[in-house]
């Protein structure tokens, strides 16, 4: 049944006093029997039974088991032998303590492959009866006597029908009652298989056992066939012989007491029978205790004697052969999950509390994960400044020529010298809270043909000239700077329908939709764009009158718009570049066919005609050409609007010409993106720290948690669980904390940041979607399935035994 040949075993500590605990042992055990290992505390009887079980490796030698070699470099062949060939009883039960009796009897049935629940059911109840468990089967293990969970012990054992039985001192943690209770069923089950009992009490050993190997210092010191005395002097502690005690006294009145003693002691007793009941008051520090049917305490009317061979109990044990065993998983995926909530419903109190741990840290995984998303997500609200179709040509020193150079690369672009921003006046009579009635609305310009029916939210596209769009980041930038539009209840976008903006010399503009584009434009017919840039920029920094001319700064305008309004009266119009006509009332200033002495391009201005208005203005009308090339006298940068979706091919064409342009939307994301990375980079810091410090936080409740399951974890390797299983117990567990602490965490957290996200203060400081929140949960489920996992491969790396031996497991 078991061969042994030259067996060593080492515990290294230091390799300089390295332990040799088994030193060159032989041995052939026969297969059925009670084969006993005697010996002090030390000489290696514990690490021998070890290395028979497969819950330790040896150093050196070979080791048999029903002719199967047990390799010390296949744990998982050690597991499936120690499985299907062994049942292992404890000194100290090693039971799974929260788990019912019939639970852990049925699970080694379930390791070796018995799936049928009414087989599991039958072999259980049989066993259970056999050993006077019946009536514990669905309690708690943690619920029992010492005695009870031995016995509990031993039918996990026996139930599978091992080849082999290994028992670790049983017999060591019981009360002398229990003992030979134990040793009773331990020698009937030697009847039929081989029992290798490890004891240190020789009278036992000598009484019970057909063979003794005595060890000392890791060598076998004697080995021989037991021959069996015929009785056991073995008191047990709760037998009370009566007969044995050296004083009796009689007390009849009636009534008949008899007191027992060795020292002949006087008692004072007070009883009293009331209503069927005993009521005893006793007079000294005595413990009293009342002897019933349910006392552990016999009295036993006779002398002691000692035990022989007809009181050993002669039950046995039929089990049924079990056929076809295989070392079997016992969880499949709908268990693991199952079990691992269960497992945390089973919690106490106090470990209860911890998962509040899980659910603070996962609302501040999902805080941080917002924040560094928020920190390097780019809106265009945030920093665009005009339409995406604008470009940005740099003039340099020649602008009048490069201008000219520009403007013929396709005609159906817009160019803008400068830039494309511009303030209007916001026109209503009735709002008194406005200075002058009107207050400035400012944003960038663009042609309407930028926009289409689909992009608006509120109203309609123009239908003539006077009526614009604005669009809503316009809207929400104007509201945000200037408190007099909330003072006077114009917030929302739709409230800026039929209100009016207006720009010296021309007509009120009426706001007829409002677009969502968010690109910060006021749209208007594309002929004005320019001229309204003009009078803008002319009249921004100053108080400005039209009706007389600055020599200085004098405002030129095109003639083409504003043919409508003048009239001329002497002269001609200004076909040519640098020819002005001017208001006739200023004749005598500019005189006419003469150059005055204002210069563009270098070059003097000529007046070439006089005109008539009835606006009270006096400016320069000039053609289109001359009022840009004054323009261009303040600017190095030249704007141009293609509204076409191929941006590329715009800036393929300016590179063709060779000229340098770029999309003003990429240059402000760019700029924008540069200004915010020290921001980013901050952020990625904090939300890196608040991040790793719940993790870890979370790491170290599941590291508090594992290691109150280190004994749990032995005692599962030691009957034989998988590896696998193991590993698969605490990903269910894992899954279970995650989904009932973190993931509400992270559900209630991304419920208050959205909250938050909407008040203008918190606007950008979070990002809640679903991409973020699903982002932060899988972190969370990695992280705690990992860190939950880490520890248990650390920890089966090792043999049972050396998990079992640990002082930190209980």
């Amino acid at each position: 049944m078991i061969t042994i040949n030259n067996l060593h075993k080492y515990f290294n500590r230091h390799k300089s006093n390295e332990l040799h605990v088994i030193n060159n042992v032989s041995l052939s055990l026969p297969d059925k029997g009670l084969v006993s290992l005697l010996g002090p505390s030390g000489s290696g009887k514990t690490t021998m039974l070890n290395l028979i079980g497969s819950l330790d490796k040896q150093s050196k030698g070979d080791i048999y088991i029903c002719d199967e070699k047990v390799k010390k470099h296949s744990s998982r062949k050690r597991d499936k032998l120690r499985t299907l060939k062994i049942g292992y009883i404890f000194q100290d039960y090693k039971l799974i303590d929260d788990e019912s009796v019939y639970d852990n009897v049925a699970l080694s049935l379930k390791l070796i492959g018995v799936k049928n629940k009414n087989v599991i059911k039958n072999k259980v109840e049989y066993v259970l009866d056999k050993l006077d468990l019946s009536r514990y089967k669905y309690r708690p293990c943690s619920m029992l006597s010492g005695g009870e969970r031995q016995r509990v012990g031993i039918a996990r054992a026996i139930i599978k029908d091992p080849d082999i039985i290994l028992a670790d001192e049983p017999t060591g943690n019981l009360d002398s009652k229990n003992t030979i209770e134990v040793m009773n069923i331990i020698s009937n089950i030697a009847k039929e298989k081989l029992v290798v009992l490890v004891t240190h009490e020789q009278n036992l050993a000598k009484f019970y056992a057909n063979r003794i190997i005595e060890f000392n210092d890791g060598v076998i010191k004697k080995d021989y066939l037991n021959d069996h005395p015929d009785d056991l002097d073995y008191q047990i502690e709760n037998k009370f012989y009566l007969k044995d005690f050296k004083y009796k006294e009689t007390i009849k009145n009636g009534s008949n007491i008899n007191i027992y003693s060795n020292d002949n002691t006087k008692i004072k007793l007070d009883i009293v029978v009331k209503n069927g009941n005993y009521y005893i008051k006793a007079y000294d520090n005595y413990l009293t205790e009342i002897i019933d049917d349910d006392s552990k305490i016999e009295f036993i009317d006779e002398h002691y004697k000692k035990i022989n061979k007809e009181d050993i109990n002669s039950s046995e044990f039929n089990l049924s052969n079990i056929k076809n065993k295989k070392y079997s998983s016992i969880f499949n995926i709908f268990s693991v999950f199952k079990r691992g909530f269960q497992k945390v419903a089973n919690y106490s109190f106090f470990k209860k509390i911890l998962l509040f741990g899980f659910f603070i840290s996962s609302g501040f995984i999902l805080y941080a994960t917002s924040s560094y998303f928020a920190s390097i997500k780019i809106l265009d609200e945030e920093f665009i400044n005009n339409s995406k179709n604008y470009f940005l040509v740099t003039s340099g020193n020649n602008k009048v020529k490069k201008y000219n150079k520009i403007k013929n690369i396709n005609e159906d672009y817009i160019y803008i010298p400068g830039s494309a921003d511009i303030s209007f006046n916001f026109i209503n009579e009735d709002l008194y809270q406005f200075y002058n009635n009107e207050v400035k609305f400012t944003s960038s310009i663009a042609p309407i043909e930028d926009i289409n029916k689909k992009d608006l939210l509120y109203g309609r596209l123009p239908e003539n000239n006077n009526e614009i769009v604005v669009d809503i980041l316009a809207i929400k930038r104007n509201v945000d700077s200037n408190s007099s539009y909330k003072n006077e209840g114009i917030i929302k976008p739709k409230d800026f329908l039929n209100y009016e903006l207006n720009i010296p010399l021309f007509d009120n503009f009426k706001i007829v939709g409002i677009s969502n584009k968010i690109d910060n434009s006021i749209y208007v017919n594309k002929e004005y764009i320019l001229p309204l840039l003009v009078i803008y920029n002319y009249s921004k920094d100053s108080f400005i009158s039209y009706d007389y001319i600055d020599e200085e700064n004098p405002l030129f305008i095109n003639y083409d718009l504003f043919k409508s309004d003048i009239k001329i009266v002497k002269g001609r119009k200004p076909n040519n570049d640098y020819e002005i006509i001017v208001n006739y009332k200023d004749r005598y200033d500019y005189p006419l066919k003469k150059n005055i002495s204002y210069k563009i391009n270098k070059k003097k201005v000529k007046v070439v005609g006089y005109y008539e208005t009835d606006k009270n203005i006096s400016i320069f009308i000039t053609n289109n050409n001359t009022y840009i090339y004054n323009y261009l006298k303040n600017t190095n940068n030249l704007l141009v609007y293609a509204n076409i979706h191929n941006k590329n091919k715009v800036i393929e064409e300016f590179h063709n010409n060779n000229l340098k342009i770029d999309n003003t939307y990429e240059i402000d994301k760019k700029d924008y993106k540069e200004s915010k990375k020290e921001g980013i980079n901050a952020s990625k810091v904090i939300s890196i720290v608040i991040i790793s410090i719940s993790l870890v936080e979370c790491y170290l409740i599941s590291r508090s948690s594992f290691l109150s399951k280190i004994k749990e974890v032995g005692t599962y390797r030691a009957i034989g669980v998988k590896k696998s299983d193991i590993y698969k117990m605490f990903i269910g567990e894992a899954f279970a904390i995650t989904s009932i602490a973190s993931f509400s965490g992270v559900i209630l957290s991304s419920y208050v940041l959205n909250k938050l996200s909407h008040i203008d203060m918190f606007k950008y400081s979070f990002v809640i979607n679903i991409n973020v929140v699903l982002f932060s949960i899988i972190i969370i489920y990695i992280f705690n399935l990992v860190t939950s996992l880490i520890p248990v491969y650390m920890l089966i790396r090792k043999e049972p035994a050396r998990i079992l031996s640990r002082n930190d497991i209980d």
